[in-house]
């Protein structure tokens, strides 16, 4: 990876959980000026995407350690927003399973690129007191689940989850047996009223009910 790489981040708002490990949004977003003062110019990525490729996938690192790939790209493209991926984090690697859960947690907030400049043009702002590049080719090294973006103006739209449904049914089951088992407990100062765990039973067990339909 070149000394000169950059890293420019979005903001990510988690929306749905699925099977697969996959997730799937915006990696950089055009036209936004990020920390660095670096603006990404649709097009920006035409080149770099062509050299990645089905048989040079774009790697996933966790928060940008090049010891620490987590996943793999499934698939990249530039649209009128920015690029947007589908990629795949690993469950079988120790990172990509802390990166999921803290993803799913919304502990993770961003996702991050790591590029290098190629071509660029400059503008002056702010009555000449500092530059702006505009970037108009850019190659692109890998992307990262990050804990703080840059730019906030990216969405993930999934992230899929590696239990099984019927694993989850399982966990439901005994969460079920365990609740009905708890002897009532009285109120702690940082509750207004003690659990009700009937309550809780019930609920879990129209959830198995949902889960069993599907």
């Amino acid at each position: 990876m070149k000394n000169d790489m950059r890293i420019r981040s979005v903001d990510f708002r988690m929306k749905s959980l699925s099977d697969a490990g996959e997730f799937e949004g915006y990696a950089s977003v055009f036209g936004n000026e990020d920390s660095y003062g670096d603006i990404i110019e649709p097009g920006a990525f035409a080149k770099t995407l062509k050299e990645h490729g089905d048989d040079n996938p774009i790697p996933i690192l966790w928060q940008h350690d090049t010891y620490a790939p987590i996943g793999t790209t499934i698939e990249a493209r530039e649209d009128d927003h920015g690029l947007w991926v589908h990629g795949r984090i690993l469950s079988t690697v120790e990172k990509g399973r802390e990166a999921l859960e803290l993803m799913r947690a919304k502990i993770v907030r961003g996702l991050s690129i790591g590029y290098s400049l190629v071509k660029w043009e400059t503008e002056t702002v702010d009555d000449g007191k500092r530059t702006v590049l505009h970037l108009t080719e850019v190659r692109l090294w890998e992307y990262s689940p990050v804990t703080f973006p840059a730019n906030e103006l990216a969405t993930i739209t999934g992230v899929k989850s590696d239990i099984r449904p019927d694993q989850l049914r399982h966990a439901i089951q005994a969460l079920q047996a365990l609740l009905r088992e708890r002897e009532p407990v009285p109120a702690t100062p940082d509750m207004s009223e003690p659990p009700d765990w009937a309550s809780l039973a019930e609920e879990l067990k129209g959830i198995h009910a949902k889960l069993t339909r599907g």
